[in-house]
This record gives structure tokens, sequence and C-alpha cells, in this order.
């Protein structure tokens, strides 16, 4: 799963032709559909003037020249968002992976492509200062007294 904010729809224009051979990468749910004005303040399906869904974001094309060993590869790759690979889009869901990925794929490294494992979360609590005092009295102070309170009674009623 990848991220595209603002993303455009990328089309094969012939499906059928095998020189040079497309394929869509990416698609999107069946639920999502285009807007063509931007500026819009809500965003509705209007069957008139948007696309319905699934649409494609990405393809890619390959084109083998010549023949036998001394043949020569053409590839290309069209994603409809360059931002993805930004610093600040790279990180959300898998669009690193995809960017390297795709690089791998263009420089006919397909040993390299892989998905590779999430980086730990940093999973801090942050605790306002009344949030750190009740935690401090609860913890350090109520419970342990508690637990002394309880083994007095508890002492002073066998005695």
């Amino acid at each position: 799963m990848t991220f595209f904010n603002l993303a455009r729809t990328v089309t094969l224009t012939d499906k059928n032709k095998n020189d040079p051979e497309g394929i869509e990468l990416l698609k999107t749910s069946p639920r999502s559909f285009t807007i063509p004005n931007l500026k819009t303040k809500e965003v509705r399906y209007d069957p008139a003037k948007d696309t319905a869904g699934p649409l494609s974001l990405g393809v890619a094309a390959e084109r083998n020249s010549g023949g036998g060993d001394s043949s020569k590869h053409a590839r290309l790759v069209v994603i409809g968002n360059s931002a993805f690979a930004t610093n600040q889009w790279a990180g959300l869901q898998r669009n690193g992976d995809l960017f390297v990925n795709t690089v791998n794929w263009l420089a006919q490294d397909e040993d390299l492509i892989s998905v590779r494992p999430k980086n730990p979360a940093s999973r801090r609590v942050i605790l306002t200062e009344a949030q750190q005092r009740e935690l401090f009295f609860g913890s350090l102070i109520f419970l342990p007294g508690l637990v002394v309170i309880s083994g007095a009674l508890i002492w002073l009623r066998r005695r």
C-alpha cells in the first residue's frame, strides 16, 4: 500500500500493443474518482464530470530492440505523482520501497527488488505535568500505602 498526495491518472493508450510491452503498476480502489477542479471546497462524486475508479496511477513499459545477446533494452516507469519519493512522503506506507524498487527495476537489478522491513516506531509516552504527578502519587504513594494499611488492618484483626 502506498500514499500519493494529489496524484494524476496515468494510462496506457493501447493495451493490446506488445512493443513496447506495458503494464499498469498502481491502481486505486474502486471507490476512488477523479476531481477535475481541485479548488472546490466540497468533494463529491459527479458522474457527469468525474471518472470512477479503479484508476491507474503508474505504468511501466519495456522495449527490446535488436536480437540475440546484443539486444538493447529500454525501460520506462511513469507515476502520476513525483512527490511520493520526497522526504515528506517517503516514510509513509511503502512509498520509499516503491521508489527504490522502481529504480532497481530501471537499472535492471531485479535481485535487489524486495519489501524491506519497517523501521521500528518510536513508542514514547508523553505526559503532562498533571499526569506525571498523578502517576507518581498513584504508583509510589497510594498503592504502596494501600498495601501497608491493609496489612496493618489484617494484623490488628488477628491480634
